[in-house]
């Protein structure tokens, strides 16, 4: 006959728990490591290695960026932390001695980038600290 309050409320609870499941992505948790300099930067992305979320265009993209930045195209905004990885990330790229090195270290599950920083956060602070007690510098 009729479904009860609580037969309703587990439909729309299942309901609402498949959409979540369908809408969310891959998502993977990265180390850019430059172990001659002891410095990493700690990110997520949800393609890593592959397009632009590979580590070349992400080069192509900082050394890009501050040539705009130079020549007065676009305002720089020093002291934010995109602006400094860009530029660690630029003075990397062109320096032939430098081997910069990608490490995958996490699979996450979440609808969007937002929600999967804020699910590793806890454990990317984690694995900052660790490489902070080996003398690496968080950029």
């Amino acid at each position: 006959m009729f479904d009860t309050t609580e037969q309703v409320e587990k439909k729309v609870d299942q309901t609402t728990e498949d959409t979540i499941t369908a809408q969310e992505q891959d998502f993977y948790g990265l180390l850019i490591i430059d172990h001659n300099s002891k410095e990493f930067i700690n990110r997520v992305e949800n393609t890593p290695g592959t397009g632009r979320h590979s580590l070349a265009y992400w080069c192509r993209q900082a050394g890009w960026h501050f040539y705009k930045v130079n020549n007065g195209l676009i305002k720089g905004n020093k002291g934010h932390f995109a602006f400094d990885r860009f530029a660690w990330l630029a003075g990397k790229a062109n320096d032939v001695n430098v081997d910069l090195e990608q490490i995958v270290y996490c699979h996450i599950r979440a609808i969007d980038s937002k929600s999967a920083r804020v699910k590793t956060k806890k454990a990317r602070q984690l694995i900052n600290e660790a490489y902070k007690l080996m003398d690496y510098k968080k950029i």
